[in-house]
């Protein structure tokens, strides 16, 4: 009906690793778009960032769109927002956006800065134990 089927392709469902590379080097952006409910972070943010394109995020309150804004990796907005949503992609689609925060968030993303960020949430906290019985 908006005649963009040649030039817009969605593909619902589980993507199999051999075709990562061809999805993410087809696209112009990557859309982590989640629920309010959805309050942790996106896997396929550690994959997008091979490719360098901007993400357009929404989720609930917690780590996704922190990191987008945070790394400056693409537009976040409300989640359940299909205003929003749209308003956000017609940015990306006309002005474009150059998300140059890509090398900063795989420098901050590694095994080891992530070890290490554990490591220190971990310091100094004592380790508690109940007694077996006491467990409930």
């Amino acid at each position: 009906e908006l005649g963009c089927a040649d030039r817009v392709r969605i593909d619902e469902g589980f993507i199999p690793e051999g075709a990562i590379r061809d999805y993410f080097g087809a696209c112009d952006a990557i859309l982590l778009t989640y629920k309010a409910e959805f309050v942790s972070q996106s896997g396929v943010l550690l994959l997008a960032s091979n490719w360098g394109k901007p993400v357009l995020a929404s989720s609930g309150p917690g780590p996704l769109s922190r990191t987008v804004r945070k790394f400056d990796l693409g537009p976040t907005v409300p989640p359940d927002d299909v205003v929003a949503l749209r308003g956000a992609m017609e940015q990306l689609v006309e002005q474009g956006y150059e998300a140059s925060g890509w090398p900063a968030f795989r420098a901050h993303a590694t095994w080891d800065s992530n070890a290490a960020a554990l490591l220190r949430a971990f310091d100094g906290q004592a380790v508690s134990t109940v007694p077996a019985g006491e467990m409930t």
